[in-house]
């Protein structure tokens, strides 16, 4: 009965995942003036293993500085209902123990070999960057006050950037900025 019930009622997610796709679209937007020798792959990022049954986490996009040889992984979360808990899931990829096996497993060279296949540019001597994650919010949910305040709190210090009340240009220099550490 539970289970019936549950097939049939709305799939929040797929909408979710729509209303996310749109927001990583004009995330790519923002990127596209940064310098040459940055590559952005705005599309999903492959698997990072990060647990021992080879489960892990897909980034939803990828920079490539090739000036330094590294490579920064790219988080976005588009709230459209002006409400939600969007930035809250983003928040997991601050937590140490996550980022030391992101950063573990997206150094070997058997990730690197498939970055590279993904990519199409062979970053097999590039190595994780120290910011590991730039985070970009969007949407109606990142302009009420009270989600303003907890991004500003829970990503202190993180390369975030709110896309709904910054302006996109010096959210370009900032990201430029943040990759030519």
């Amino acid at each position: 009965m539970v289970g019936e019930h549950l097939s049939k009622r709305e799939n929040w997610q797929s909408n979710a995942s729509l209303v996310g796709s749109c927001g990583e679209l004009s995330v790519g937007d923002v990127l596209t003036s940064l310098p040459d020798y940055i590559d952005v792959h705005a599309r999903q990022s492959p698997k990072i293993p990060v647990y021992s049954d080879g489960k892990g986490v897909v980034m939803d996009g990828v920079i490539f500085n090739d000036k330094d040889k590294t490579f920064t992984f790219v988080e976005t979360k588009n709230g459209s209902a002006g409400t939600g808990n969007a930035h809250e899931r983003a928040a997991k990829f601050l937590s140490n123990g996550l980022r030391s096996k992101i950063r573990e497993a997206s150094s070997t060279n058997e990730y690197l070999k498939t970055l590279t296949k993904w990519s199409g540019w062979d970053v097999t001597d590039y190595r994780p960057s120290d910011d590991l994650v730039i985070f970009f919010f969007t949407g109606r949910t990142f302009e009420n006050k009270k989600n303003i305040e907890e991004l500003n709190i829970l990503f202190e210090g993180y390369p975030a950037f709110n896309m709904s009340i910054d302006d996109p240009n010096k959210i370009a220099k900032k990201v430029k900025k943040v990759l030519d550490k």
